[in-house]
C-alpha cells in the first residue's frame, strides 16, 4: 500500500506501519510500499496502543 492509499482510507487518524519495501538515500528513509499494523481514530489511544508493538 502506498501512503497516499493510507491517508485515503484512514483519513484524519493516527496509524501505526510497517514497512515492506523501503530504502535510504541521504540519510533520508523512503518508504515505498507499508502496512497498516492498526489505526487510532482517537488520537488520545495512541499512545497508550503503541506500547504494545515497541
Amino acid at each position: 500500500m502506498k501512503w497516499e492509499q493510507v491517508r485515503e482510507q484512514y483519513p484524519e487518524q493516527w496509524v501505526l506501519v510497517e514497512a515492506i519495501s523501503a530504502y535510504s538515500k541521504n540519510s533520508i528513509r523512503f518508504l515505498e510500499e507499508i502496512s497498516v499494523i492498526s489505526n487510532f481514530p482517537e488520537s488520545t489511544r495512541h499512545g497508550k496502543n503503541t506500547k504494545n508493538f515497541i
